[in-house]
C-alpha cells in the first residue's frame, strides 16, 4: 500500500509540474495560482524522491535495474525537480549582496521608483562588447529587473549594429535609449543615478516648472564659468523638469501650484513693486526655494529678509566661520556640514555639504509668536560645534571667536517650512487641507556654482530640497556606488604565521594523511 502511495505521489508531481509549465506558457492563470501549483508540484516530487531513494538505491546496483524502467523514471523525477526549481526561481529570485560597498543593491529612491512603473518600458544600451560600460549597464539593468517586470533592456554594440544605432542618432559608445509609450529619453552614462533618473523622465507624463527669478545680479543659468548655474541646471533637467527664468512675478505664477520658484543669490536690492509682488507669493503658500548670501556691503542688501518673518524665519548678519575646515584642505569660511535633523529631504542623507561664504538662519527666535504658530520650521544642516557666526570678517586666517559680539555655533544653514500639524485628543493628527511644502531657506547661493556644485553632497542636497517643494519624493539624486578596495596590511609577525601555516602546516598535514591512508592500506 505505501509503495503504490510513494508511486502515486510522484505520478501526480509530474502532472502538477507538466500542467503548472503549460499554464505559465498559455497565461490561463495568474502568476500567484501557477506558482501555487509549481510548489505543490515540488514538495510532491521531493516527498518521492526521499521515500523512494532507498528503492533507488538498492536497485541501482543491479544491472537490469540500472537500464531499466526504474532508472529511467529517477532520472526523469530529479529533472522534474530541477526544472520547478528554477521555475520558482525565476519568479521567485532571491539576490543577497555580499560586497562591502553594496555595489548591487539599488538606494531606497531607485527601488520605489521602480516599484511604481505601470508602463513596459524598453532600454538599448549602445556600449562597445566586452567593455566597462557594457558590463554596468548589465549588472544596474539586472538588478532593476529583480524589483520590476516592466522593463526589458538590450545591450548593443554600436559597431556590429550599425543600423540600430543610425536609428537612434548615436555618436559614443555608453549611451542609453529609454523608451515608454511615445516618450523617449537619452542616459550618456551607465550609473544608477542616470539610469534611474532616465527611468524617472520617460515614465512621466507632466512636468513641473522650475523658475528662477533673474534681474538683481544672480548667477546664470547658461553661464558655464565658475560663478555659473549651467551645471546646476543641467542637473535639475536631467532629474525631469522644465527650467526657465523669468524677470518678474507674472500672474501665472500665482496660479500655478505645481512650480517652484527659485530665488538664488540676488546681489541688488528688490524694488518696492518687486518686494510686494514676493510677499504675495509667500502668503499664497506657494512654493518658493530661496539661497541668499551673508550681506557684506549695504550695497548687497535685497529687502528679502524681512519678508522671511511672515513664516517665522530670519537670517544672521555674519558669516559662519569653522576652522575645522582647514582640516578637509578648505577655508575657514567654508563651513563642512556633516549633521542633518531628520527630515524628509534629509532622510538617509550622509554626504558632506560644502557652504562658501554661508549666513546662519535664526528661526528659534524670529518673528513674532502668531507667525509661528501657523508653520513648522525644520532645520535641515546644522554646522559643526567649533563654528560661530562672525560679525566683523576681515581676514578668514586671523579671524577669532568675540563672545562679546559673535554666535557661537552648532549654527543652522538651512531650513524648511511648512504649515503646522494638528494633533486633536490623544496627540493624534488631524487631516488638514493644506499640508503641502511651502519653503526652503539656504544661507549661502555659492554652493551650487559650477565651482563647488560637484563638491561630495553640495549638488544631492540642493535637489532633494527642490523635490521636496514639488512633493516628488521618488525623484533622486544618487551619488554612484565605487566598489570598495580593502587591501590586507599584514605586520611581519603575521606574514611569518601565513608563511609557515601555507609553506609548512597544511602540506604537512596532506602528506600525513596520506601517509596514513597509504599505511592503512598496505595492511589491509
Amino acid at each position: 500500500m505505501k509503495r503504490y502511495v510513494v508511486v502515486g505521489l510522484g505520478i501526480v508531481g509530474m502532472v502538477l509540474a507538466v500542467t503548472g509549465l503549460a499554464l505559465n506558457d498559455l497565461a490561463l492563470l495568474p502568476t500567484w495560482g501557477v506558482t501555487g501549483i509549481a510548489a505543490l508540484a515540488l514538495g510532491c516530487l521531493i516527498t518521492f524522491f526521499i521515500l523512494h531513494f532507498e528503492t533507488v538505491k538498492t536497485f541501482s546496483v543491479q544491472r537490469s535495474t540500472r537500464l531499466g524502467f526504474n532508472s529511467i523514471l529517477m532520472v526523469l523525477l530529479f529533472l522534474g525537480i530541477l526544472e520547478v526549481i528554477n521555475f520558482l526561481n525565476a519568479r521567485h529570485p532571491l539576490r543577497i549582496d555580499l560586497s562591502e560597498s553594496k555595489e548591487f543593491t539599488v538606494a531606497h529612491q531607485t527601488r520605489g521608483v521602480l516599484e511604481s512603473l505601470v508602463e513596459p518600458m524598453t532600454i538599448t544600451a549602445f556600449s562597445k562588447e566586452g567593455s566597462k560600460g557594457a558590463t554596468r549597464y548589465r549588472s544596474i539593468l539586472d538588478t532593476y529587473r529583480y524589483h520590476t517586470d516592466y522593463i526589458t533592456y538590450t545591450v548593443a554594440d554600436p559597431d556590429k549594429k550599425p543600423a540600430l544605432a543610425r536609428k537612434y542618432g548615436i555618436t559614443k559608445f555608453d549611451t542609453a535609449i529609454l523608451e515608454s509609450g511615445d516618450r523617449t529619453t537619452e542616459v550618456i552614462a551607465p550609473t544608477e543615478q542616470a539610469l534611474t533618473n532616465g527611468i524617472i523622465r520617460v515614465s512621466r507624463t507632466d512636468k513641473t516648472s522650475v523658475r528662477f527669478l533673474v534681474g538683481h545680479g544672480e548667477p546664470g543659468l547658461d553661464d558655464t564659468g565658475k560663478q555659473g548655474y549651467s551645471m546646476l541646471k543641467a542637473s535639475i533637467e536631467n532629474t525631469g523638469y522644465d527650467v526657465s527664468t523669468i524677470s518678474s512675478l507674472q500672474d501665472d505664477l500665482f496660479s500655478d501650484r505645481d512650480s517652484v520658484l527659485v530665488i538664488a543669490g540676488p546681489r541688488r536690492m528688490f524694488t518696492d513693486d518687486e518686494l510686494v509682488q514676493v510677499q504675495k507669493y509667500i502668503l499664497k503658500k506657494r512654493r518658493l526655494l530661496l539661497l541668499l548670501d551673508p550681506v557684506l556691503q549695504p550695497e548687497t542688501n535685497t529687502g528679502l529678509e524681512p519678508l522671511l518673518a511672515v513664516r517665522g524665519v530670519s537670517l544672521g548678519n555674519g558669516v559662519i566661520m569653522d576652522p575645522e575646515s582647514r582640516l578637509s584642505g578648505a577655508e575657514a569660511t567654508i563651513p563642512i556640514v556633516t549633521s542633518y535633523p531628520e527630515h524628509e529631504i534629509t532622510h538617509q542623507f550622509d554626504l558632506a555639504t560644502f557652504f562658501p561664504l554661508a549666513r546662519p538662519l535664526l528661526f528659534d527666535t524670529a518673528g513674532d509668536a502668531s507667525a509661528q504658530s501657523d508653520w513648522d520650521i525644520d532645520p535641515l544642516a546644522n554646522t559643526n560645534a567649533t563654528s560661530w557666526e562672525e560679525h566683523d570678517l576681515q581676514s578668514a586666517d586671523d579671524a577669532t571667536f568675540d563672545a562679546a559680539t559673535d554666535i557661537k555655533g552648532p549654527l543652522t544653514v538651512a531650513v524648511a517650512v511648512a504649515p503646522k500639524k494638528i494633533f486633536g485628543h490623544g496627540g493624534v493628527e488631524l487631516k488638514n487641507t493644506d499640508r503641502s511644502p511651502t519653503m526652503v531657506v539656504i544661507g549661502d547661493s555659492d554652493f551650487v556654482t559650477n565651482a563647488s556644485v560637484n563638491f561630495s553632497g553640495n549638488r544631492d542636497f540642493f535637489l532633494h530640497a527642490l523635490h521636496w517643494l514639488a512633493e516628488r519624493g521618488n525623484l533622486i539624486s544618487i551619488s554612484p556606488t565605487v566598489a570598495s578596495f580593502t587591501p590586507m596590511v599584514l605586520t611581519r609577525n603575521q606574514l611569518q604565521i601565513v608563511l609557515y601555516v601555507q609553506v609548512l602546516l597544511l602540506p604537512g598535514v596532506v602528506f600525513g594523511l596520506g601517509a596514513y591512508v597509504w599505511q592503512r592500506r598496505r595492511r589491509l
